[in-house]
């Protein structure tokens, strides 16, 4: 998923950096965490606390807004449970992150009432299939399913 398309195939990437959608007054702005593979979650808030913040007020830099490898966009916040995201280019795949709703599930086959989110990744199928795309989110949701686990 940490790839683009150029003119003489796919380039690899060797860092990740997380390009953050973010709403601005005449639009969307992709705000790119450097290195987000190599900082800690703490590290990813704050920045991303920052970025927003700038965003906003519009003091972002044109160093804030390129080199992004992967985006994650988020419309949970207007309500909505899923959508299909579309990929900016040269990069491979976006990541839409629906809103966090109690649904009911099965639990040790038992109805039970859980928060739950819907992931939708969009592909350049250029760069990735949709195999690779199905391992990808699978290994997201072990990860956050972890996560859920580790906090609860």
């Amino acid at each position: 998923m940490n790839a683009s398309w150029t003119g003489s195939g796919i380039q690899l990437h060797p860092h990740v950096n997380i390009s953050v959608a973010m709403a601005v007054t005449d639009g969307v702005v992709g705000a790119v965490i450097p290195n987000a593979d190599s900082a800690s979650l703490a590290d990813i808030a704050v920045q991303r606390r920052d970025l927003s913040e700038r965003a906003r007020s519009g003091r972002l830099k044109p160093a804030d807004v390129t080199g992004g490898t992967f985006t994650i966009t988020n419309l949970g916040m207007y309500n909505v449970d899923a959508f299909n995201a579309i990929i900016a280019p040269p990069q491979a795949a976006i990541l839409a992150v629906g809103r966090i709703a109690d649904r009911v599930v099965a639990v040790n086959g038992q109805p039970a009432v859980r928060p739950m989110m819907t992931l939708t990744l969009s592909g350049d199928h250029r760069v990735v299939d949709g195999a690779q795309a199905a391992v990808f989110l699978n290994d997201l949701a072990e990860a956050i399913g972890a996560a859920a686990q580790r906090l609860a």
